[in-house]
């Protein structure tokens, strides 16, 4: 059987995954739109296609960070704050084999949004947002990507 290539430069805002059930073309990462469409984001790109000032979201600066959970303890703070007016772009991964959970200021087991081992979210933060995350058993690692 021929194996088929993979031409980067046509899928540029995708990250190409070996799974047990074959190949997965995963977003890099992106915004999900209230009509369920999404955008994927580029950085340093000056805008969207077209010419200048297009609807894709461009990052200038990239942040990377990784945050040692401790089981039961008080929740982290895994997002830094920005100013007004800046809207910031976040990919948090779970890379430990114990659950996360995500949310606001005091996130517990029981409020937040559950990220389970080897898993990651997007998410697009306005201004002045917080981002916390929280274990409950066993402590856990998350890896987070900001993009502003």
């Amino acid at each position: 059987m021929a194996r088929a290539r993979y031409d980067q430069a046509s899928r540029p805002n995708v990250v190409v995954t070996q799974t047990p059930n074959g190949v997965e073309f995963l977003p890099l990462a992106g915004t999900l739109n209230a009509d369920g469409s999404t955008a994927s984001l580029q950085v340093n790109t000056g805008g969207g296609g077209g010419g200048g000032g297009g609807s894709t979201p461009v990052a200038s600066a990239i942040y990377t960070a990784q945050f040692n959970l401790t089981a039961g303890a008080a929740a982290v703070q895994i997002t830094r704050v920005f100013p007004p007016s800046t809207l910031f772009y976040v990919l948090v991964q779970n890379i430990d084999g114990y659950p996360a959970f995500l949310g606001p200021a005091g996130v517990t087991a029981s409020t937040g949004v559950l990220l389970t081992s080897g898993n990651s979210m997007t998410f697009a933060l306005g201004p002045n947002a917080a981002l916390y995350a929280y274990n409950s058993t066993g402590g856990s690692t998350v890896s987070v990507m900001e993009l502003s």
